[in-house]
């Protein structure tokens, strides 16, 4: 257990559980086995891989890739540079930027969704406020959004659509 910050100039591989009292930054990439708890932020310049859980007290900063074995709950913004790729459920407090998502479980945001490529998850998508994404839209199951969607391309939905506002396809 760290109290305070971690800064890590290379990689860092756990074995097993990483637990920060406040804010990490890692230059390159970071690997954990077991769970990782933050109760601040988590910035990484390149990729992260995690084998289990991930849970983040404020946001999220990734300049490449974001996996994730099991589940993400993070209670303010997570913005990636490239692809969100999550086995599980994925749900963010705040605003979620990327350019691609693929998520096994569902999807939940209490504000915007902004992709700039594809969306795709096997099961529920909720967003609490607006959802751009400039590329596909793929649900599995239903899609609840409070505010207006914009999406650039194809929609597929295998259940329902609840919308809030206003839709743009």
């Amino acid at each position: 257990y760290i109290n305070k910050s971690l800064s890590v100039g290379s990689s860092v591989t756990l074995k097993n559980t990483l637990s920060v009292g406040d804010t990490s930054t890692l230059k390159n990439t970071l690997s954990v086995g077991g769970s990782t708890i933050l109760g601040n932020s988590l910035n990484v310049s390149d990729s992260a891989t995690l084998r289990s859980t991930l849970s983040v007290g404020d946001s999220v900063i990734l300049g490449k890739n974001l996996y994730v074995s099991d589940s993400l709950t993070l209670h303010n913004n997570l913005s990636v540079g490239d692809k969100v790729i999550m086995e599980s459920s994925l749900s963010v407090g705040g605003e979620l930027f990327a350019q691609k998502i693929a998520i096994t479980g569902n999807l939940i945001l209490s504000e915007s969704l902004n992709v700039s490529g594809t969306v795709v998850t096997k099961k529920h998508l909720s967003v609490g406020d607006t959802a751009t994404i400039n590329e596909t839209l793929s649900v599995g199951d239903l899609v609840i959004l409070e505010s207006s969607t914009s999406v650039g391309k194809s929609v597929f939905i295998s259940e329902s659509l609840s919308v809030g506002n206003s839709v743009t396809l």
